[in-house]
Formats: C-alpha cells, sequence, structure tokens
C-alpha cells in the first residue's frame, strides 16, 4: 500500500492547497498543534476544527496509519473534508468482526474510521496493544470524560505517536472531565487521577465517598492547558478575520409558552400517581427517572406518550406550527425522537408543503451529507435530535428553534454550531428561539444550565485574558 505522502496528503501541492486557503487564526493554531505533536481542539462549533486538524496532520512526516474515531455525523463530515481537500476518502470500518480491521492492524498506512461503539467492540476482540501513526477522536466530550468508561479502556490500549481530540465543550462538570485525555496524552505529567481533582477541584468526603465540586486554582489550570495541551478559539476572538462583525454567531432568545390545561393535569397525575390514565389509555411509570422523562415529554406534547383523538397537540408544537407556516425553511431541535414525530404528523396533516427532513440516530453516515444538500436545496424544514446534532452544516437559514432542550448545556451549543460556520454564505446571526413551557422542568432548571456554563468557562475560556 502507499504511504499517505505518496497518496497526497502531505505533498507540496497538498499542503499548499490546504495552508493557502486557511485564516491567519488556523494557520497559528494549526503550527502550534502540529509542534506539540499532540492536542485538543476546542474552538467554537463553525471555526474549523477538522480543517485545522488535517493542516496540522499534513506536517507530521510519520502520519501514515492514521485512525479516525466519532459519532456517524462527524464520519461524514471527515469524508467530506478529506475529499476535498486530499482526495483521500478513508475507509469506513463496521461492526465486529470487520474484515477492513484486519487490514488496519497489518497495513503501515492508510486512514481508516470508525464510530466510538465500533472501535470498543473492535478492540476488545483484539489482543495486545493496536498500533497507529495518529489517533483522532471526534466529539470528544461525547465519550472520553470519565476513566471508567469501555471506550477509554479500550483507547488506553491504543499505541500512537501522535493524538488529537476535537470538541468545542470538551468539559462540563469540572476539571474532573478534562484527565482521562490528559493522561491519554502525558500519562508521566497525569498519572493520577485524584491527584489531579484535588489539584483543580474542591473536594469533600460526603455520605458517598469523596466528591468533587466547584473549581480550585483556574488561572494556573488555563495556564497549564493552553501553554502546551489545549488550543480553542470563540467566534468573537477571530470574527474580524473572516466576517464583517464579531457577535457571536448564535443570538438565543427564550420564549415562554403557557402550557394547555390538558397538559397541566397530565402533569399532575404523574406527580401525584406516578401515572396518567385517560380515555381508557393508562401510562405507567416505575420509578422517578421515568416519571421525569415523561413529564418532560408531556411539557412538549401530551402525544409523546399517547395517541387518541382527545390527546392535544400541546401548547409548545401549537405555537411552533404557527411559526413554522410563516418561517418554512428553519431547523428545529428536540431533545426526544416523539416530540419530532408529533411535529411531523401535525404538519403533513395541515397541509405543509415543503419538505421535511429528518436527522436522527439510527441514519447511516453516508446520508447524512445527501439530507443536508437535499434540504437546503429545496428550503424545507429540518427536524433534529439534540445528541444528533454534531459535525453537519445547517447554515442557509436564519432561525431555529429549540422545543426543549438538554439539561447539558454543551449539546445545546453543539446544536447551535450547526446553523454558522465558518465559511457560511450568511454571515448574519441566526436567532435562535428556546421555547420553554411555563411551569414545567423545562423552566425550573433553566439557571441550572446556565451555572453549568459559568462553571467550565472558569477554566477552558478567556484565552485572550490569559495571553493579555
Amino acid at each position: 500500500m502507499s504511504t499517505l505522502r505518496e497518496m497526497g496528503i502531505i505533498t507540496p501541492e497538498a499542503v499548499g492547497k490546504l495552508w493557502t486557503a486557511a485564516k491567519p487564526f488556523q494557520v497559528e493554531d494549526a503550527e502550534f498543534g502540529a509542534a506539540q505533536g499532540s492536542i485538543v481542539w476546542g474552538h467554537r462549533t463553525g471555526l474549523g476544527k477538522t480543517f485545522i486538524s488535517l493542516m496540522a496532520l499534513s506536517k507530521w512526516k510519520d502520519a501514515n496509519k492514521i485512525l479516525i474515531v466519532g459519532t456517524l455525523s462527524s464520519m461524514a463530515q471527515w469524508s467530506r473534508i478529506m475529499g476535498e481537500w486530499v482526495g483521500i476518502a478513508p475507509i469506513f470500518m463496521q461492526g465486529g468482526g470487520d474484515p477492513d480491521w484486519k487490514a488496519f492492524l497489518k497495513c503501515t498506512s492508510g486512514v481508516y474510521m470508525c464510530t466510538y461503539p465500533t472501535f470498543r467492540m473492535l478492540m476488545k476482540a483484539t489482543q495486545g496493544r493496536v498500533g497507529m501513526d495518529v489517533l483522532i477522536e471526534d466529539e470528544l466530550h461525547r465519550m472520553m470524560r470519565s476513566r471508567g468508561t469501555q471506550i477509554y479502556s479500550a483507547t488506553l490500549r491504543a499505541d500512537f505517536n501522535h493524538y488529537m481530540g476535537l470538541s468545542a465543550t470538551w468539559a462540563s462538570r469540572g476539571p474532573q472531565d478534562l484527565w482521562p485525555v490528559l493522561h491519554l496524552i502525558n500519562k508521566r505529567t497525569f498519572p493520577s487521577y485524584w491527584r489531579f481533582v484535588d489539584t483543580f477541584c474542591f473536594t469533600e468526603v460526603g455520605t458517598f465517598g469523596k466528591e468533587i465540586f466547584g473549581v480550585r486554582n483556574p488561572e494556573a489550570l488555563r495556564t497549564m492547558l493552553h501553554s502546551r495541551y489545549l488550543r480553542m478559539r470563540t467566534w468573537g476572538e477571530v470574527g474580524r478575520q473572516f466576517r464583517d462583525s464579531d457577535d457571536d454567531p448564535v443570538i438565543r432568545r427564550v420564549v415562554k409558552v403557557p402550557m394547555s390545561r390538558q397538559q397541566k393535569k397530565f402533569l399532575a397525575d404523574l406527580d401525584t400517581e406516578m401515572m396518567v390514565d385517560f380515555e381508557g389509555e393508562r401510562v405507567i411509570t416505575p420509578s422517578s427517572l421515568a416519571m421525569l422523562t415523561r413529564s418532560l415529554q408531556i411539557a412538549i406534547s401530551p402525544r409523546t406518550l399517547m395517541e387518541g383523538p382527545k390527546v392535544e397537540l400541546g401548547a409548545p408544537i401549537e405555537w411552533l406550527l404557527e411559526r413554522i407556516e410563516q418561517d418554512p425553511h428553519t431547523v428545529v431541535f428536540c431533545p426526544f425522537k416523539s416530540g419530532l414525530d408529533v411535529l411531523q404528523q401535525a404538519l403533513i396533516k395541515g397541509g405543509y408543503d415543503r419538505g421535511i427532513y429528518n436527522l436522527r440516530g439510527g441514519i447511516r453516515s453516508d446520508k447524512i451529507n445527501d439530507i443536508v444538500a437535499a434540504w437546503k436545496s429545496e428550503k424545507g424544514l429540518m427536524l433534529c435530535t439534540i445528541d444528533f446534532a454534531q459535525s453537519f452544516d445547517l447554515d442557509t437559514t436564519d432561525t431555529a428553534y429549540m422545543l426543549g432542550f438538554d439539561w447539558d448545556p454543551n449539546d445545546n451549543m453543539q446544536a447551535e454550531g450547526r446553523l454558522r460556520r465558518l465559511d457560511s454564505i450568511i454571515q448574519s446571526p441566526c436567532l435562535v428561539r428556546y421555547i420553554i413551557p411555563e411551569g414545567s422542568c423545562y423552566e425550573a432548571v433553566q439557571e441550572v444550565v446556565n451555572g453549568k456554563v459559568v462553571n467550565t468557562k472558569q477554566f477552558l475560556y478567556n484565552r485572550l485574558a490569559l495571553k493579555k
């Protein structure tokens, strides 16, 4: 098999094409990452983490055998970027026992990729350590914030020369989220989890053992991260290099919608009886966790749990139907597939005359780009679950809607990041309306979600202040 240099990834022509097209901040960051040898890219969504990774990769003369691990949507993004800029189609491995995995184990060069669950299965079926020149883990926040997972154990068995992690939202709980990847990159400097936690977090011994809370020494942590292990940018920091404004590309607006009488009754029954009984149909909640999930679903629409002519759509979807009629080319994000299904059925019944497109779990990675392209071409409606909203572009609309939201603010930020990219034709900010049912759990946790964002900003952001 030919080396990647012969395949075109680090020829002078390919390097020139990449680096000439790059913005000044991308050049600076790619040079920094290439010099470090291993790094985490934490740029806000839309600032070209995949492109910068490819630039850094083009600098490493020993980068011949490459494994990219990520989500289905990030696989589609890597395929598109590598095909467009270096003319390489990565080999996508699927499922246990994939023959391409045997080829990967034996080869000395090539670009292979797989999802995190496939990576775990393949590594589990393989004895010993697995060698490669470069390991790239995309959407790092999805799988690599805990040291106790099977995927992290599988990653520890990878023997690599260079490592790149990509995530705009690397940590959400606190500095403890950083340790697994820092240990992966530099085991000598970060040998002990609890030593790291005691240095950068406040801890106390509680009923269930040592509990972690707050951030200790945030300035020292930022200095350590940005001097060696992390490069990240915000839109405001680099906006003037490619836009007329350095404003954030997303404007958030909260829209509080009063719930219908039926929604309130269902929620009250759920709270007092742990079940909903309506028109001969009964929904029972076996646990407090199930009750919370179903409360969130009912707040979006009673039809997420029950069917029948007398089951209402619910106020949030009724409100949204009116807006979509006036604003047909838009995006609706929702934490539940069932909420999107209810919305789609109501739109079809109401005569919505444009294409309705869906992005959610179960879609093949090679279909994602086709779905996005069709949505853009027809100027239709995109329905997307929040947890699937990663590594593709939905940037031809001026508006989007959050029909409920995720309690991890990082997931909401990832979804928002689909709406504007560095190379988006539309440069004006996108308005994202958060639809919050009044009196629901969504309203109750608003400030908790904001608090998580503030906590993370203490030690990850403010790189410009650090430089000054």
